[in-house]
């Protein structure tokens, strides 16, 4: 969350946050790898597409892993920000405590439709704790709005539960 945060103060969305791109260091810090699909926000400010930079995508390439790519982004949304890369952080999480990602399918086609139109598995009904289920809830809402604004205000919400956890003697 507080990469992700980084990463949006310098303008940069990551557009495949995934768990094959998050690392675990020896002292238990979380990396986040491979940018290749970064999009830089001030450099797609211009919807002219003579005057965008060489080597960034074009609006509408459907790029990234399916199983973790938000609404948005599924929809080739010029819209899309560091709210997205919140969301597929919301999939890892769920992949996390799963053992799966919240949509599965046989198709790219039915992953899309799924991202777009149902709603995640319900954490709560399968024994997770109810502030852990409220957190990636809010991280797979589908309207960017409705999610977490910012990494900053996820990691908060995180330490947060780790705190009330370790309260609770969990």
């Amino acid at each position: 969350a507080k990469g992700l945060y980084a990463a949006a103060q310098a303008g940069i969305v990551h557009r495949d946050i995934k768990p094959d791109n998050l690392l675990l260091t020896e002292d238990g810090r979380v990396k986040i790898a491979d940018f290749g699909l970064v999009k830089a926000q001030s450099a797609l400010a211009s919807p002219d597409e003579t005057t965008k930079p060489k080597g960034l995508t074009s609006v509408g390439a459907l790029l990234g892993t399916p199983a973790y790519m938000s609404p948005e982004q599924l929809r080739g949304s010029q819209k899309t920000d560091h709210r997205s890369d919140l969301y597929s952080l919301g999939c890892t999480l769920c992949e996390l405590l799963l053992g799966r990602p919240p949509f599965e399918g046989p198709s790219t086609v039915n992953l899309v439709e799924q991202h777009l139109l149902q709603e995640p598995p319900d954490l709560r009904r399968m024994f997770i704790s109810p502030n852990m289920a409220q957190i990636v809830a809010k991280l797979l809402e589908k309207e960017a709005d409705l999610r977490f604004q910012t990494g900053a205000e996820l990691a908060k919400s995180l330490e947060q539960f780790v705190a009330d956890s370790d309260d609770a003697g969990l």
